[in-house]
């Protein structure tokens, strides 16, 4: 199993993963920024955000929840879609079709998708949404791979995804830009500056361009 960094999380919420061993029995794994943090070691994260590609009854997972966490508060905006807060910690669930590219890392308690899994869903979240911290995680998984293997996992993962418009996100920071300064993450190294982040990205992608 590849190197776990435990310290881009706080004890509480590493105690909190600890509880949640019966996700495993609804399929879910552990993605987004905390599972990639968790295997890069690059930034700490608060959330934590659940995928399963099994149909699960929302009800009986908040009755699980609720009797490791019977002071857990409770969103359910679908039959699709479970958001949870357990001592001030977000917990997201989502039935998530696409397949897995890679094994699941098995930590005993949760599973995590690999960094190549997350890697093709953080450039669709740059899409979607393109947040600092997922312009911070492109930037690592830039370290790890290049742009054009990324995009390989991008069209093996999600066919119908055109690699122009993940292009395009990439290189569209306004939305981020916008952002207030935020204690949410906190990038380990202090060297990095937001422009750095941006100047990177910018460099690869017009590599990548120059290169077809």
């Amino acid at each position: 199993m590849r190197q776990i960094f435990w310290n881009t999380i706080d004890d509480k919420r590493k105690e909190l993963l600890k509880g949640l061993e019966f996700l495993d029995k609804f399929g879910f794994y552990l993605a987004g920024g905390t599972a990639l943090a968790l295997q890069l070691g690059h930034r700490t994260s608060e959330d934590f955000d659940f995928y399963s590609r099994k149909d699960f009854d929302v009800n009986k997972l908040v009755s699980e929840i609720k009797k490791s966490f019977p002071k857990v508060k409770v969103n359910i905006p679908d039959e699709n879609n479970l958001f949870c807060e357990i001592d001030g910690i977000e917990l997201s669930f989502f039935i998530y079709e696409y397949d897995l590219l890679k094994d699941l890392i098995d930590l005993n308690f949760v599973k995590l998708a690999s960094v190549e899994d997350i890697g093709a869903m953080k450039c669709i979240a740059v899409i979607q949404r393109g947040t600092k911290r997922d312009f911070y995680d492109v930037y690592y998984l830039l370290k790890k791979m290049s742009l054009e293997k990324l995009f390989g996992l991008i069209k093996k993962k999600y066919f119908e995804y055109d690699i122009y418009n993940v292009l395009t996100a990439l290189l569209y920071f306004d939305d981020a830009q916008a952002e207030p300064e935020s204690s949410r993450f906190v990038v380990f190294d202090k060297s990095l500056s937001w422009e750095n982040v941006k100047k990177e990205i910018e460099e690869k992608v017009k590599e990548y361009r120059l290169g077809k």
